[in-house]
């Protein structure tokens, strides 16, 4: 909520971000220091290595680099490294716990993936606000459109929309947030919408038998026939839509390419045996051009080497399994599946590890704790 309800940086801000971590760091020692026996503690050997990574690389960062990382023309507080890796990491731990206790179910959840859609919302037009206030402030007062990174927020709200029971109201929302998704431009965003869509449609065809067959079959129907005209109205009305369309059917990766290239060129050419292996630490694409890699396997690879790779192999094979798991009811299987795609597949072009948030680490650690299909009233 920061930056709608109370500035970014602000005291409150700050207050909150210690409060969360502090309860997280509770939670996620109970997880880790008990011996788990659910089916879903699977998916806590890649995670566990991969947040002792991340504190590590971070704790190191702190104490050589002090508060500040200087890259070129850019500062980032130290912190955020590591900042960055517990608030949205740990509060799966927290989720997973809390579901296993009988704290959270899914008819609780979904009371709240109501409210999380309309902060994620509220988060759009924000950012939209704010880009569009950068545009006027660089004298470009003429711009009405722009990429909003907000996007992503709605993206990782869809797994989530799959515990309302009833099928029409979980349409809507997901409707809610493939509209915003598109308006976004975001085009990272609207592939991996896409394919979320695919695999949701082809999920409920498969599991619906007879009249409610016909009844998904008529919701799909009419949600794909809103969606095209809500895409031709865009293609119409929108320059700036068709200008991002344009554009990636010409290959244009927004200068990703050049990225890339040049921090694969610095892993290859620019580095020792042991920046190899171990990396150049927390930040490192900060300190070598003042950017992120937009990619979390080169960021990984630049900061934490070929290590560090192999820890996130790890992590993703792991995840894997847990969507293989027989043990774990078939909507708990399929959203961990839903969510492994999306920010499986985020990973690749955008900062997905430390891009996942409450909206979706809340829904993992209900499913790791096989909670989907749970509903207890007296916990709501």
């Amino acid at each position: 909520m920061k930056g709608i309800i109370y500035p970014d940086g602000s005291i409150i801000n700050q207050a909150l971000m210690l409060l969360i971590i502090l309860m997280s760091l509770n939670e996620t020692y109970k997880v880790v220091s008990t011996k788990q026996t659910s089916p879903g503690s699977i998916f806590f050997r890649g995670l566990n290595i991969l947040l002792f990574m991340y504190t590590v690389y971070g704790a190191f960062l702190f104490v050589t680099d002090g508060f500040t990382v200087y890259g070129r023309g850019n500062q980032v507080p130290s912190m955020y490294f590591l900042e960055g890796a517990w608030v949205i990491l740990m509060p799966i731990y927290v989720c997973y716990s809390y579901t296993k206790r009988g704290y959270l179910n899914a008819g609780l959840l979904r009371n709240w993936m109501i409210v999380f859609l309309a902060i994620a919302i509220a988060q759009y037009y924000h950012t939209q606000s704010v880009v569009l206030q950068m545009m006027i402030d660089k004298g470009r007062s003429n711009i009405d459109e722009v990429t909003n990174n907000a996007g992503y927020i709605l993206l990782s709200l869809i797994p989530g929309m799959l515990l309302f029971r009833k099928k029409v109201i979980s349409y809507l929302g997901i409707a809610i947030c493939v509209m915003f998704i598109i308006m976004s431009m975001k085009r990272g965003a609207m592939l991996i919408g896409a394919i979320s869509l695919a695999l949701i449609i082809l999920h409920d065809l498969r599991d619906s038998k007879g009249a409610y067959k016909i009844g998904v079959v008529v919701l799909v129907m009419a949600g794909l026939t809103i969606l095209v005209n809500y895409v031709g109205n865009m293609l119409e009305n929108s320059d700036y839509f068709n200008l991002r369309l344009q554009a990636t059917l010409e290959g244009d990766a927004s200068e990703r390419d050049e990225i890339y290239s040049n921090y694969w060129n610095i892993f290859l050419n620019d580095s020792n045996l042991f920046q190899m292996i171990f990396g150049r630490g927390g930040l490192a694409t900060i300190k070598i051009s003042g950017v992120y890699a937009h990619n979390d396997w080169l960021e990984i690879l630049i900061g934490q080497g070929v290590l560090g790779i192999i820890i996130f192999i790890n992590y993703w094979w792991c995840f894997y399994k847990s969507t293989r798991i027989p043990a774990l009811s078939d909507q708990s299987r399929f959203i961990l599946l839903l969510l492994m795609c999306i920010f499986g597949i985020k990973s690749f072009f955008s900062m997905s590890i430390t891009g996942m948030p409450i909206y979706a680490t809340s829904v993992l650690g209900l499913a790791l704790a096989n909670g989907c299909n749970q509903y207890n009233s007296k916990n709501r």
